[in-house]
């Protein structure tokens, strides 16, 4: 299900129509990656890793659990931002709590099709919130719009309360010289 205008919903649902292809940026572990990979057997997922040790752990990964529509590509968001087979790409793009807000939209965005959607997993809603605040210009450089915050309880009791995850929909096109060369966009937020 989704709420107003096609928007991604707290039950779940993503508006698509085919083959979604699905992009995780800076995927470590395989958190959400190879979840998504495994719950959506139908989309492709591609896992982005900087660290080539964790990218071999994903292959294994992938490989182990019988995902054949998975690939793994060791290297740097600043530097595949700019390949044209991956730029705007993506309908749909996905980064764990691995920066801030303003950080991840400048790392994330060039990949997002125009349309597509960025979701960018964070914690408390207070946090979050604050985080929206800090990325307001990032948002209108990149061409990104905050449209949902997906609030997820921790129903297993595992002592991380309740998460968050900022939907940000892609309203135009990332101006070309984003992302900013490696290391840049950590050393000088937008």
């Amino acid at each position: 299900p989704t709420s107003e205008g096609g928007v991604p919903s707290a039950e779940g649902g993503v508006p698509h129509e085919g083959r979604v292809r699905v992009l995780d940026v800076g995927s470590g572990g395989g958190l959400p990656g190879l979840v998504i990979a495994v719950s959506e057997s139908e989309w492709e997922v591609t896992m982005l890793e900087a660290t080539r040790k964790k990218c071999d752990f994903l292959r294994s990964a992938a490989l182990s659990l019988g995902l054949r529509h998975v690939s793994v590509e060791c290297g740097r968001a600043e530097e595949h931002g700019h390949k044209q087979a991956w730029r705007e790409s993506f309908p749909m793009v996905s980064a764990r709590a691995v920066a801030e807000l303003r950080i991840l939209c400048e790392l994330c965005l060039p990949f997002t099709r125009v349309g597509g959607y960025f979701f960018a997993m964070k914690g408390p809603l207070a946090a979050a919130n604050a985080e929206i605040s800090a990325a307001e210009n990032a948002l209108d450089k990149l061409g990104g719009k905050v449209v949902n915050i997906i609030e997820v309880p921790d129903e297993n009791n595992v002592g991380l309360g309740t998460r968050s995850i900022v939907v940000i929909q892609k309203v135009r096109e990332t101006p070309k010289e984003y992302p900013r060369g490696v290391g840049r966009p950590n050393k000088r937020p937008l």
